[in-house]
């Protein structure tokens, strides 16, 4: 409402064309058919607790809805949760867990952190090595993608799960990514919300390289509101944990 209220006060609009401008608004935003019948199992934790997944959220462009969230602070970023609805037509929404939510489930943070964690485990995450990834990608949509510059050339794999639906939280699943390290030194390139790029350390690697690779994936090819953040973290292959980049 805000922006056609602004646009009317300007003159920019007439009172016919906000109002139009407003239903079509609500005919592309309106509930799909059956959505409610879909939506009604969110109440009841043993029906729900089985769609509870974890998101990776940036705490300093989320600090008005955390307070809101069921949330476990990790670094420099926040673990909230979401529930899995699938829709009609075959695709699936996303319902953030709020407190009041919980409150409603009569169950523990803790539970619904087990419960997001093992859904996680079994969520079809993978890593996959960049380079054939969008080869793939080119050959199989024709799509042009803009690679951001390395220094020198490296190895890197993308972390997603199956559904590539806030896949960024695939770091969370310590025993995967130990596997695949097999004690070797990762930078983690934060990608977006949906997923996050590895990239083997070695010795005259740049800090500030690997954060000017996370900034230009964020300017050239990632939503504002999919960011997840603006620098590199680390993962120590001996102390198997990650870190903040610098």
């Amino acid at each position: 409402m805000e922006p056609l209220y602004e646009a009317y006060i300007k003159g920019e609009m007439d009172i016919d064309r906000c109002t139009e401008s407003l239903w079509r608004g609500y005919e592309r935003n309106r509930e799909p058919e059956g959505i409610m019948e879909n939506m009604k199992d969110i109440r009841c934790w043993d029906a729900v607790r089985r769609k509870i997944y974890p998101v990776l959220l940036p705490v300093k462009w989320n600090r008005e809805m955390l307070p809101w969230l069921v949330s476990v602070p990790v670094l420099d970023l926040a673990v909230a949760f979401i529930i899995r609805v699938e829709m009609p037509d075959g695709g699936c929404s996303t319902v953030k867990v709020t407190k009041s939510m919980l409150e409603g489930y009569k169950a523990s943070s803790c539970q619904l952190y087990e419960a997001a964690i093992e859904n996680l485990e079994n969520d079809g995450y993978c890593f996959q090595d960049m380079d054939a990834l969008l080869k793939s990608m080119i050959k199989t949509e024709g799509i042009e993608v803009m690679e951001p510059e390395m220094p020198v050339k490296k190895e890197m794999y993308v972390l997603t799960n199956a559904p590539q639906i806030y896949g960024a939280a695939g770091i969370l699943n310590k025993k995967l990514v130990r596997e695949f390290a097999g004690g070797r030194d990762f930078y983690i390139l934060p990608s977006s919300l949906h997923e996050t790029i590895f990239v083997q350390a070695s010795d005259g690697d740049s800090i500030v390289d690997m954060n000017r690779m996370v900034a230009e994936v964020n300017e050239l090819q990632v939503a504002k509101e999919e960011w997840l953040s603006d620098h590199c973290y680390y993962y120590d292959g001996k102390a198997d944990e990650i870190r903040m980049g610098s």
